[in-house]
């Protein structure tokens, strides 16, 4: 590997150039960083490597809570799931936030939460789907957000807008995601779908690929599920229509 890589918050590595392949060069991180692996140069290239930051320290006493200690070392922009005391229930997961900060979601007891943070989405190329197709487009695009936004799933819910009149095709549809959520849940949930949506949201196929996988699932039974989904759903443009907002 003639040249040295880039890694990010990696202390001086100009005497990585050079190095044999197969053979890898020692290199550390900034502090609170860690490396994910040793950095190895292999036939030219060098394998992937990085310094990456953890949330080392437990969150922060929480009230009706369990056992968080699973939580210590959580990665930087990753979540761990958050464990309630008996009868009480997790509205997300934890997010491990930059410099080691914990984004914290709750455990609650019914009556649900009152508020609602709502997000809608604009849907392009929907005119060629099959009527089953387009049924359950609400359904697959709550099972993503779900993997997505890391909330409970039965505080989440997706509707379609759209009214479809007789047999007439309708490209553009409308669906509504509703989230219940408490005063404090509600800005980890607005948090979560104004910068996590966004970036998601870039990458198309990615979204009807996961769309697919999470509708067909691991076990279904028409082994053609996921081909036939993505050729059902390769025309379809989903974006967020505007910003989150709360509601009562």
């Amino acid at each position: 590997c003639a040249d040295y890589p880039d890694v990010p918050y990696a202390r001086d590595i100009t005497h990585c150039s050079n190095t044999p392949s197969g053979k890898s060069c020692p290199i550390s991180c900034e502090d609170g960083f860690e490396l994910t692996s040793e950095l190895r140069c292999w036939q030219g290239s060098w394998l992937p490597v990085a310094c990456v930051a953890y949330c080392n320290k437990l969150p922060a006493t929480m009230p009706n809570v369990g056992d968080l200690s699973h939580c210590a070392h959580t990665q930087e922009g990753s979540f761990c799931p958050l464990v309630c005391a008996l009868g009480f229930q997790a509205s997300g997961d934890l997010r491990c936030l930059q410099g080691g900060m914990w984004e914290m979601t709750s455990c609650y007891q019914a009556p649900l939460p009152s508020e609602i943070a709502v997000q809608r989405f604009s849907i392009s190329g929907a005119g060629s789907l099959p009527r089953a197709a387009l049924e359950h487009l609400p359904v697959g695009l709550l099972d993503w957000l779900i993997r997505l936004l890391h909330l409970a799933p039965d505080l989440m819910l997706t509707k379609m807008l759209t009214v479809s009149t007789g047999s007439v095709a309708i490209d553009n549809v409308h669906i509504e995601l509703r989230i219940l959520c408490g005063s404090i849940d509600c800005s980890v949930a607005l948090h979560r779908l104004r910068w996590l949506l966004p970036q998601a949201l870039v990458t198309a196929q990615k979204v009807r690929s996961e769309i697919c996988s999470g509708s067909c699932g691991l076990l279904a039974e028409d082994g053609n599920c996921f081909a036939t989904c993505l050729k059902q759903y390769r025309q379809l443009l989903i974006r967020a229509s505007g910003p989150a907002w709360l509601t009562d």
